[in-house]
Order: structure tokens, then sequence, then C-alpha cells
């Protein structure tokens, strides 16, 4: 073995990915999932509660993509968390107010999940909770600024530059 292979991590191919929110972001991750080999499960706002158990129940990953309604706020809650499998990921890239963040933080500390990833918060940007997430193990936070790679905001900046010259 020639690389650094840890920490381990698993293919994609096989698994299920339950979507939650199928709208242009939804459905784009659903077809990449898809192209990875993913069983994909669409959750919509059609979906009935035993639609969306049974997919939570079955899902290696959760994706988020719902838009924050009163019917959606904390549609990601302990219980819920409780039908997930120890070895899913949950990410989120929809609306902070989804998840019931304490819940999600519990089962995150018991090992009841695998791991979490947030792109989006209830409070942004956030406050001193940020400090307190740090500690949680298996979380990542990227509080919107997942797009924020050298590589996108170089692309950024040069269609800003364009966007000026061409104002010029």
């Amino acid at each position: 073995m020639f690389s650094l292979v840890e920490p381990e991590f698993d293919e994609l191919a096989g698994r299920t990915l339950s979507v939650v929110g199928t709208g242009s972001i939804g459905r784009g991750v659903a077809a990449v999932a898809e192209a990875f080999g993913m069983a994909v499960r669409p959750i919509t706002g059609r979906s009935s509660a035993a639609e969306l158990e049974a997919a939570l129940r079955q899902a290696d990953v959760v994706s988020l993509h719902a838009p924050l309604t009163p019917a959606t706020r904390g549609l990601i809650n302990a219980e819920r968390l409780g039908w997930l499998k120890p070895s899913a990921v949950l990410v989120n890239l929809g609306r902070g107010g989804l998840i019931d963040l304490p819940a999600l933080v519990d089962a995150l500390r018991r090992g009841a999940l695998a791991g979490a990833a947030l792109d989006v918060l209830e409070q942004e940007p956030p406050g001193p909770e940020l400090d307190a997430l740090k500690t949680v193990p298996n979380l990542i936070v990227t509080p919107h600024i997942g797009w924020a790679s050298r590589q996108a905001r170089q692309r950024l900046v040069a269609a800003l530059a364009e966007a000026l010259q061409a104002q010029s």
C-alpha cells in the first residue's frame, strides 16, 4: 500500500441516497448520485409520512434541499434521527431550521449517526454557538461557504471583473 487511506471511506455505488426536496438542486444532486451508482429515494412535499420514514430508514446518505416552512421546520428531529442507520450521514443544503440541531448534536455525540455536514444554520451568520459545534464529532459546518473554494472565488472575481469592464 503506497497511499494514506485514513480515515477509511466507502464507495457511493450501491448505497442509498434519500433526497428530501426535489427542486432543481435536489434533482441535480439525485442525478449525480445516480451517476455514482447510488439508489435514490426522492421525498417531496407530497410524500406521505410513511414514505419519509421508509426513505430515512433505508438511507446511507440523507440530503436536505427542502424550503423552510411551518410544515418542514424541525423535520429532522430526535425521532427521525433515530430512524437513520448508525452508519448514515446527514447533509443539509436547504435551510438550517429543517434540523433540530440539539437533537443532531446529541445523535452525533452518542455515535447514533456516522456524520453530518451542514452548509446552513438556523442563525446566519452564526454566533457563539458555532464554537460549541467545533467539538462535535463527525460534524462539518460550512455556513453558506461550501462554494468558497479557491477556484470558485477566482471564477467569481473574474466574472465580476468582466461585468465591471462591460459597464465601462
